[in-house]
């Protein structure tokens, strides 16, 4: 999981709320869906630019890219960051914890950005992922606030039609991933709607079938923020977890 430090303790989270996410696995654990290890991965200074979806960003037109790369401070260095993930960290961990590392037990998660890279991460090492959690993704793509636009409506077609072909072109096949998409609808997420639909409507003709490998949500009332996440987090991990939800 991405954005590590706001995963199990409030006293390290950038916003002094948790995810809660060990005991969220240990609920689930003893409901008989797991067991699972979590690894939180913190973010860096460079967040935007190692959680930058590169796959999808290539499908934008220069302009929309050159102003989306502008906002993020530079190119995307997810290639790096990925590469550290499945080279350095996940041996490391595999090595040292009582894993199972075969790709089948193998999944990724993250919300905002981190839905982002998730995704990245199963077009660059299907072998490696079989499940991905993209919870309130931040498919709009800009940066935000200092940094850029809110609301992405001017380049809306560019960026689905963008969604449309990753998913056609870079995502894998269904036989052996799965995929868990969601948005809340206030703050940052009410922008998220047309961009997922995007995005499913792609991975529908990719030959995802929803309800099995893929599950599309919306969560009314629900905002971009941990608190949101926690609240709902249990569903994506019993999907991806091989639950009923």
């Amino acid at each position: 999981m991405h954005d590590g430090q706001n995963l199990f303790d409030a006293k390290l989270a950038g916003y002094g709320v948790e995810w809660g996410i060990d005991e969220h696995v240990s609920a689930l654990a003893k409901r008989g869906i797991g067991p699972a290890i979590v690894v939180g991965i913190a973010n860096s200074p460079l967040r935007w630019r190692e959680y930058a979806p590169a796959s999808i960003i290539k499908h934008l037109s220069p302009k929309t890219r050159a102003l989306i790369e502008q906002g993020y401070g530079g190119p995307p260095l997810s290639a790096a960051y990925l590469r550290f993930i499945v080279e350095e960290l996940k041996p490391w961990v595999d090595k040292h914890y009582r894993t199972r590392p075969e790709q089948p037990h193998t999944l990724m998660m993250g919300s905002s950005m981190g839905g982002l890279i998730t995704l990245e991460a199963m077009a660059t090492y299907p072998n490696v992922f079989s499940g991905a959690g993209c919870l309130s993704s931040h498919l709009s793509l800009f940066a935000v606030g200092a940094k850029g636009p809110v609301d992405p409506a001017p380049w809306a077609k560019d960026i689905e039609a963008a969604l449309r072909a990753f998913a056609r072109e870079d995502l894998p096949p269904p036989e052996h991933h799965r995929f868990w998409l969601d948005h809340g609808t206030l703050s940052l997420d009410q922008y998220y709607g047309p961009f997922q639909d995007a995005l499913v409507a792609g991975m529908v003709k990719r030959g995802y079938r929803r309800g099995q490998d893929l599950v599309a949500r919306t969560y009314p009332g629900a905002t971009h923020n941990e608190a949101s996440w926690s609240a709902r987090v249990e569903q994506p991990l019993t999907f991806l977890l091989g639950g009923k939800t």
